[in-house]
C-alpha cells in the first residue's frame, strides 16, 4: 500500500473484520520496521496503528493463527471507532481485558510468587512499577481456557496487593522482552483473565478500569517452549504501555520464521 500522509492529526489504521479465523498482521513500515499483532484489534482481529504515519510504502501481510487458510477483509482507516477497538487506542481511552472462561486447571495461585510480592496503591509513584522476572514455564497456559496463550509456571510469577483509590485511572498490567510473552491474572474476586498482544507488538496487557483492592496473582508467560528474561511493568497511564514498533533485527529466530519468512528454508 502507497500511502500518502496529510496534516491532520488522525492515525494510520490497519485492521480486519469478517474472518472466519483468527487472523494476525505483519506490517513493514517505510522506515523498514517491523510491526506484529495478533488479537489488539476488536475481537481476534488484529491492529496496526501508526500515529503521524509516513509517505511511502506499508507492505501488509494478514497472516492466521492457525495453520489453516482463511477468508478475512482487510480494513485501512484513519477512524479508531468500537469497530476498531484496541485495549490502548489513540485515543486514550482503556478496553477492559475480557475474561477467561475456566474450561481446564488453573496454575496454583497458593504457591509463593518466584519475584515477591508488589505493594501498591492507587496514584503510586514513580509510575511505571517496573520488576525484573523471568517469564515461561512448563504449564500450558490454554489448559485454563481456550483464549489463553503461552507457558506459564505453576506458582505466579509475581503478586501485586492493590489498593484501590477513586482517581478514575485504569489498573494496566503488561510486559516487556526481547521474546513473545503471554500474561495470565488472577483478579481478587477469583476471575481469569488471559492476553498475549494487547500492549502492541509481541506485548500482552491486562487492563482494569475498575479494578478493586486486593490481590493480584500474575503469570508472565512466553508463547513458545522455554524462558526469557522480561520486565513485569504495573501502570496507570496509559503512555507508559508499550506501542507495537519492533525492528526485525530484534526478534528471535523462531519469530523471524513465525511472523516474517515462514518460508525461509533454515525455517524448516
Amino acid at each position: 500500500m502507497h500511502w500518502s500522509s496529510g496534516s491532520g492529526a488522525l492515525p494510520l489504521i490497519f485492521t480486519t473484520a469478517n474472518s472466519d479465523r483468527d487472523p494476525t498482521i505483519l506490517v513493514r513500515d517505510p522506515a523498514g520496521a517491523w510491526h506484529c499483532d495478533d488479537d489488539g484489534g476488536a475481537g481476534l482481529n488484529p491492529l496496526f496503528e501508526a500515529r503521524n504515519a509516513r509517505t511511502g510504502r506499508y507492505d501488509v501481510w494478514i497472516g492466521t493463527f492457525s495453520d489453516a487458510r482463511g477468508v478475512a477483509t482487510f480494513r485501512v482507516t484513519e477512524l479508531n471507532n468500537d469497530d476498531v477497538g484496541s485495549q490502548s487506542s489513540s485515543s486514550g481511552q482503556v478496553t477492559p481485558t475480557a475474561r477467561a472462561v475456566v474450561t481446564g486447571r488453573p496454575p496454583n495461585y497458593h504457591l509463593s510468587p518466584r519475584f515477591g510480592v508488589i505493594n501498591l496503591a492507587a496514584g503510586f509513584v514513580p509510575d511505571p512499577h517496573t520488576l525484573n522476572v523471568t517469564a515461561g514455564g512448563n504449564i500450558t497456559a490454554g489448559d485454563i481456557s481456550s483464549s489463553c496463550r503461552g507457558f506459564i509456571s505453576d506458582a505466579p510469577t509475581a503478586r501485586l496487593e492493590w489498593r484501590a483509590g477513586s482517581g478514575g485511572l485504569p489498573l494496566l498490567i503488561s510486559a516487556r522482552s526481547d521474546g513473545d510473552t503471554t500474561l495470565v491474572v488472577r483478579a481478587p474476586e477469583g476471575s481469569w483473565y488471559c492476553n498475549d498482544d494487547g500492549a502492541g507488538g509481541l506485548d500482552p496487557l491486562f487492563a482494569s478500569t475498575a479494578a478493586q483492592s486486593g490481590r493480584y496473582d500474575i503469570w508472565v508467560g512466553r508463547y513458545s517452549q522455554g524462558t526469557v528474561s522480561a520486565a513485569l511493568s504495573i501502570s496507570e497511564l496509559i503512555g507508559n504501555v508499550s506501542t507495537a514498533h519492533r525492528s526485525i533485527d530484534d526478534m528471535s529466530d523462531d519469530e523471524y520464521c513465525e511472523y516474517v519468512n515462514w518460508e525461509d528454508p533454515d525455517c524448516w
